[in-house]
């Protein structure tokens, strides 16, 4: 399971397209229209958060309800990272990078490719590089924005 959100609004994914939604009160299961399993999850804004998972899969949690993205890859994406303008870093298997613009909110657009096709599992920020791809192995790659 992974978790993004606050103390009083929270939203967990996982396995097999399970997501949950905490009020601040209580937990209420959320149907999210796939099985496919949801590895990542990040806060967009404040009112919607964006998960990822495998063959491709991106869903944004938007006014209740889960709406699917086309993220252009069936690869399965391992994590999500969103940027202080709104800009999500999907990463994942195969050396996958995609890019959500807040600006283009139902597209994802491919990065510059990585020389080595590894599996990329995390995001994290890395000054002064706008991103930096953690890799399996422990090695860094700067993307591009």
């Amino acid at each position: 399971m992974c978790a993004a959100g606050g103390l009083d609004d929270n939203v967990v994914v996982g396995l097999s397209g399970t997501a949950a939604h905490f009020d601040g009160r209580r937990w209420s299961r959320r149907t999210t229209g796939t099985n496919a399993d949801l590895l990542g999850v990040a806060r967009l804004d404040d009112a919607r958060r964006i998960a990822v998972g495998t063959r491709g899969t991106a869903l944004v949690w938007d006014n209740g309800a889960w709406i699917e993205e086309d993220t252009g890859t069936d690869a399965s994406l391992l994590a999500v990272w969103v940027s202080g303008d709104g800009t999500a870093w999907a990463v994942g298997d195969g050396g996958t990078v995609r890019r959500r613009s807040p600006w283009s909110p139902f597209s994802f657009s491919s990065t510059r490719a990585l020389g080595e096709r590894l599996p990329l599992r995390g995001t994290r920020r890395h000054h002064p590089e706008p991103i930096a791809l953690q890799a399996i192995f422990g090695k860094q790659h700067a993307g591009d924005q």
